[in-house]
């Protein structure tokens, strides 16, 4: 599950793509993008299926357009840094 907000003065569209490494795979469970208002957050959710023994970090790839029309990419991980153990 991976929760977003918005900080700033403008409502963003916002879309998340898993970005999981070989071994996983990833299944959304939930809308892929939605719009969030300032001071807003929305979470996304998708199940992650282990397909091949090892740690793993699971990642999302974030794409949202900046108030002046820019496309915006950045990648999220865990804060604590913890990995996916599948066994």
């Amino acid at each position: 599950m991976l929760r977003l907000g918005n900080t700033g003065e403008s409502a963003l569209d916002v879309s998340v793509v898993p970005a999981v490494p070989p071994g996983l795979s990833a299944q959304s469970a939930g809308p892929s993008s939605v719009n969030i208002s300032p001071g807003g957050s929305a979470q996304f959710a998708y199940l992650v299926r282990g397909e091949a023994p090892g740690l793993y970090h699971v990642r999302s790839q974030v794409t949202y357009t900046d108030p002046e029309g820019r496309s915006r990419h950045i990648v999220c991980g865990d804060r604590s840094n913890r990995q996916l153990n599948v066994s």
